[in-house]
């Protein structure tokens, strides 16, 4: 069993069908980049939740379909199997659609073919060396995770643990979660799934508002309750595969910025505090680890906290930047040439040769002489229907020349008749494609305008959500400003009081001084009264 799996036959068929999967994959990404962008424009103002589930859909129709594609290549490159480049039913269909010469492109697609399947073995062993290189990267960050799990962690204040056990009651969380503080993180973080553990960084329990940390607390248990670590670690192992397929990547993106936006969604409907939760965003900042390791942490990436910060405040998600929607407009483009590229290539090259041949005779038999009076015709009108046409003709006149009958004298003249008509229809044909061609130039035109006017717009819209944050932090540090004002007015009152105290104390102690002076000059002056009044 053993040898048979090691074989020289099993293992060429395998790297064949993986590299073709691999090749097969860079249109299919690009696919399913495409209908997830028409989902989230026609979901544009839905919540941030069903935007979430259809980029969620389109991330398992690309895995779906990789993996049928590795099915088919398999069987397809058995030993016994018929080539799937005989022409079938999508030969008929380019014959039946073009009489265009496509040999050219058939030879380029055929000689493409030959050369992919020659060199898979290259190709593959290519993508191999990459592929671990980003696996290296993947076992570091599962390293990291396991470190964090165990290094540096230490019991959050009691208040906290039975803060966290409530905030799981009002989410109906059932898994019991555990909370720490750790020395060895920077912002924070779930990891695992099973035995969920939210890690906080040492010293930010104490160091913030406690609004702001129930804020990073409902973030974090709604990633628990979504179940958003099993889907990153999905994406990470996507990732490591299929390293070099923007399409992929794209979507990956998409889903992590609407996960955020859906956990955004949860904490703020049970703070309902806006400004705090926004300048919780603001204090965490991401660092470079999320991109790498499978963890789903507070701040999200460096370029996405204004574009969250803009949809909490906005209430309205962010449009495509101006460089996705010259991507989709090239994907469209690019989808169309190969769908296009492969129909032809189905079509055998024998097929397209007769074709292409100046003359087209319609004996039924060309190694013998054609019978006097059966129709040869020449013609550059290669078209499926006239080749119908013109079979039909000469099986007529084939049987009227066995049964020793006449062909109809004027058949020549109706000949000349029907290629007059069908040049006028190809003239008038030609005619419609140019107009047709010169409406989509301007519908080109209109879109690049447009395209500009939106990449203006995002420019305004960024512009203004950047003065927004400025305005926040602006507000906070004058609050923060005003606090500490506050305290220093408070201590001064203290201050104040205690000395109008010490003055008061003073002043009873003056009094009582003032009276024994009073009393003690009474006394001298009634001495000095008695002494004056004794005569000598």
């Amino acid at each position: 069993m053993n040898q048979l799996l090691l074989s020289p036959v099993i293992t060429d068929r395998l790297i064949q069908a993986f590299g073709w999967t691999l090749l097969h994959s860079l249109w299919q990404g690009l696919l399913v980049a495409m209908i997830a962008a028409v989902f989230l424009m026609a979901a544009k103002k839905s919540t941030a939740t069903v935007r979430y589930n259809l980029v969620l859909v389109t991330f398992i129709l690309f895995i779906l379909s990789t993996i049928t594609t590795l099915v088919w290549e398999w069987h397809a490159s058995a030993p016994s199997h018929v080539s799937t480049h005989i022409p079938g039913i999508q030969a008929q269909a380019a014959t039946l659609l073009t009489s265009y010469d496509f040999s050219g492109i058939q030879q380029l697609t055929y000689k493409c073919t030959v050369y992919f399947s020659d060199n898979a073995p290259v190709l593959v062993f290519i993508w191999f060396v990459f592929f671990v290189f980003h696996s290296v990267k993947l076992l570091k960050g599962l390293l990291y995770l396991q470190q964090a799990r165990n290094r540096y962690l230490y019991s959050p204040p009691t208040i906290w643990e039975s803060r966290i056990i409530s905030l799981c009651q009002k989410l109906k969380l059932s898994k019991q979660v555990s909370l720490f503080e750790s020395g060895y993180v920077k912002v924070p973080m779930v990891i695992g799934h099973l035995k969920p553990l939210v890690l906080i960084p040492a010293g930010l329990l104490a160091g913030l508002p406690a609004e702001q940390i129930e804020a990073v607390l409902l973030h974090e248990l709604a990633h628990i309750r979504r179940h958003d670590y099993l889907v990153n670690v999905m994406q990470a192992i996507m990732e490591t595969v299929y390293f070099f397929n923007p399409g992929l990547l794209w979507i990956s993106t998409l889903l992590r910025d609407e996960r955020e936006n859906c956990c955004d969604d949860i904490a703020l409907a049970q703070t309902r505090n806006k400004k705090e939760f926004v300048q919780a965003l603001i204090n965490f900042k991401e660092h470079a680890l999320y991109n790498t390791y499978p963890v789903v942490a507070f701040p999200g990436r460096n370029n996405q906290l204004l574009q969250r910060v803009a949809r909490i405040l906005g209430h309205q998600h962010p449009s495509f930047a101006p460089a996705e929607k010259i991507s989709f407009a090239a994907g469209v483009l690019i989808i169309g040439m190969v769908l296009a590229s492969t129909v032809i290539g189905q079509t055998p090259l024998s097929a397209v040769s007769d074709q292409t041949h100046p003359t087209v005779a319609l004996s039924p038999q060309p190694a013998q002489p054609a019978p006097p009076n059966l129709l040869i015709i020449k013609s550059t009108d290669h078209s499926p229907s006239k080749l119908i046409k013109l079979t039909r003709k000469r099986n007529s006149s084939k049987k009227l020349h066995n049964n020793n009958e006449q062909i109809i004298p004027n058949e020549n003249l109706q000949a000349g008749i029907f290629y007059r008509d069908r040049a006028n229809k190809d003239r008038e044909q030609a005619l419609a494609d140019r107009q047709q061609m010169l409406i989509d130039r301007q519908r080109a035109q209109t879109d690049q305008q447009q395209m500009l006017i939106d990449h203006q717009q995002a420019l305004k819209d960024q512009a203004q959500a950047i003065r927004q944050l400025e305005s926040a932090k602006h507000d906070f540090i004058q609050s923060e400003k005003d606090q500490q004002q506050a305290l220093k007015d408070q201590q001064q009152a203290l201050k104040d009081q205690a000395q109008a105290k010490i003055d008061q104390q003073q002043a009873l102690k003056d009094q009582a001084q003032a009276k024994i002076d009073q009393q003690q000059f009474n006394k001298d002056l009634t001495i000095y009264t008695s002494a004056k009044n004794i005569k000598p």
